[in-house]
C-alpha cells in the first residue's frame, strides 16, 4: 500500500475521519493547539482540497453523517454537547445539544431518524432524534468509560466497548436495553 499525493496539513489534534456515503468528501475533526481548532473540515476525495469548515464546541471527537449525506452529527467531549450541520454549506442547525459527560462517539441509524452516543464521564449510551435534535427516553448505563459505539447494519442493536470494564456489550436500539451479558475483551479497548 502507498500513499496518493503529498499529505495535506488537517490541523492539530486531528481525531476522526469519516466519509460521505458517496465517497466524495472526508470528514474530519481537529482539536486543541494551533488553528484550526475545535473545527469540523470537509475535503473533496478526489484531490483532498480543503473546501468547508466549521467551528464546533471544544473537542470534537466523533463525526457521522446522514445516510442521505446532507447532515454532518458532532459530539464535542469537553464541552458535552451534540451538533448537526448542513453538509452542503458547512452551517450549524439549530443550538448545540447537551449530552452526558465526556461524549466519545457516536453512530447514526441507517434511516438517519437517530444518532447514539456514549459518554466515557457518565458511562451512559443516548438515543437522540435528528429531526427534534431532542433526547429519546432516558440514560442508559453501559459498562465502565464506554469508548466507541458501532449499530449492526439494520439498526437493531448498538454494540459498545467500554474501555474501564474491559468489555463489549450489546444494546437493543429501540428499547434500549442489554441484550445478554458483558463480554470481555482484551485490555482497554476504544
Amino acid at each position: 500500500m502507498s500513499q496518493i499525493g503529498s499529505p495535506i496539513s488537517a490541523g492539530h489534534g486531528t481525531f476522526f475521519v469519516t466519509l460521505s456515503p458517496d465517497d466524495l468528501y472526508a470528514y474530519v475533526t481537529t482539536w486543541g493547539g494551533s488553528a484550526p481548532t475545535n473545527m469540523l473540515l470537509k475535503f473533496r476525495t478526489s484531490d483532498m482540497t480543503l473546501i468547508g469548515s466549521a467551528p464546533t464546541g471544544v473537542d470534537p471527537l466523533s463525526v457521522v453523517i446522514s445516510p442521505d449525506g446532507l447532515y454532518a452529527y458532532v459530539v464535542n467531549r469537553t464541552s458535552f454537547t451534540l451538533q448537526k450541520f448542513r453538509t452542503t454549506d458547512m452551517i450549524q442547525i439549530g443550538d448545540n445539544i447537551k449530552t452526558g459527560n465526556y461524549p466519545l462517539s457516536i453512530d447514526i441509524s441507517p434511516d438517519g431518524l437517530y444518532v447514539y452516543v456514549v459518554n466515557a464521564g457518565s458511562n451512559t449510551l443516548q438515543k437522540f432524534s435528528t429531526t427534534t435534535m431532542t433526547q429519546v427516553g432516558s440514560n442508559t448505563v453501559t459498562g465502565s468509560s464506554p469508548h466507541f459505539v458501532d449499530l449492526s447494519p439494520d439498526g437493531l442493536y448498538a454494540y459498545i466497548v467500554n474501555m474501564g470494564s474491559d468489555t463489549l456489550q450489546k444494546f437493543n436500539t429501540n428499547t434500549m436495553t442489554q441484550v445478554g451479558t458483558n463480554v470481555s475483551t482484551g485490555v482497554q479497548p476504544i
